[in-house]
């Protein structure tokens, strides 16, 4: 019995369209049932029968619509899209980034293709999905790590990132919550109150399931340090994190911070910036005609 039926009306071949492939559920959902991982191949069976041989992306769009995945994976050789660098897109925030990668000489015809069907599946699943373009190389990376591997795309209307300029507004107890668990130990009680006369901004997801605390430093006439930086552990792997950090990149032209140097993300936040790593931390800056200040330096090791 297969498990794709391809169906084709007179109406659509009068239009070109592409044909509307079904998904018999039922197999799918026993194998997983089973504990198993379906392999599929991209051959369905038209209405009269007869073998047929699908488009493996529209295979893909297919199972999608009818399983309603939290994350829709496609697999290549180059590990996602690349720019005119030949560096890897790290985040697609859907729909703003689709007119630009549509014209964008540096994909191919196929790359400009998926990116059109992936923005068509997104549209089809739970607000909370993603999908992301990686290679079999880095697979378990993107699955199990934190920041992940290849192209991710997300709708960014998800995230429903806020960004507040004070407390108000802010349910205080359940971003407490959020930072205690995501570092499993608790803030000092006058944290908040600490944050007054500094506090330059708050990302938060509508969820509290991300948040990000940025206060202004007195250095340098006053720069931005980012205090926390915090996921939930239920959400990770589904480039909250990207998305988060890319929002602070964009809004915040410089930006300084600290980390235990054991920590794995390092690597990550590290791109485009300077470092000083000692024994127990790394200190951090982002912007380009940053020399070593060593006021910067300083406060980050007596920041509060």
């Amino acid at each position: 019995m297969s498990v794709f039926v391809f169906k084709v009306s007179p109406a659509e071949i009068l239009r070109n369209d592409r044909p509307y492939i079904d998904v018999v559920t039922s197999l799918l959902q026993w194998s997983l049932d089973s504990g198993m991982i379906p392999l599929i191949c991209p051959v369905g069976r038209d209405t009269r029968g007869c073998s047929v041989i699908l488009d493996q992306t529209e295979v893909t769009a297919a199972v999608s619509r009818a399983l309603q995945p939290h994350k829709v994976m496609f697999l290549n050789h180059s590990g996602g899209l690349r720019s005119p660098g030949r560096k890897v897109l790290d985040t697609v925030c859907l729909p703003a980034d689709l007119p630009r990668l549509s014209t964008a000489s540096c994909l191919s015809e196929a790359e400009r293709r998926k990116v059109t069907t992936i923005t068509k599946i997104l549209n089809q699943l739970p607000a909370e999905s993603s999908a992301v373009i990686t290679s079999a190389d880095t697979l378990l990376s993107e699955l199990f790590s934190h920041r992940g591997s290849g192209t991710l795309f997300k709708i960014r209307s998800w995230l429903g990132l806020c960004r507040y300029s004070s407390l108000v507004g802010i349910d205080v107890q359940r971003l407490l919550a959020l930072i205690n668990k995501s570092f499993d130990k608790t803030l000092k009680e006058d944290y908040f109150d600490s944050l007054q006369g500094r506090l330059r901004a708050i990302y938060l997801s509508e969820g509290y399931n991300a948040a990000a605390i940025i206060t202004m430093e007195p250095v340098n006439g006053g720069t931005p340090y980012l205090d926390k930086f915090v996921v939930s552990s239920s959400k990770q792997g589904q480039g909250m994190s990207h998305i988060l950090w890319e929002c602070i990149r964009h809004d915040q032209g410089k930006l300084f911070w600290r980390s235990k140097a054991a920590n794995k993300i390092n690597p990550w936040k590290r791109g485009g910036t300077n470092n000083i790593c000692s024994h127990q931390r790394v200190e951090i800056w982002r912007k380009k005609d940053f020399s070593i200040q060593w006021s910067l330096v300083h406060r980050m090791v007596n920041v509060p």
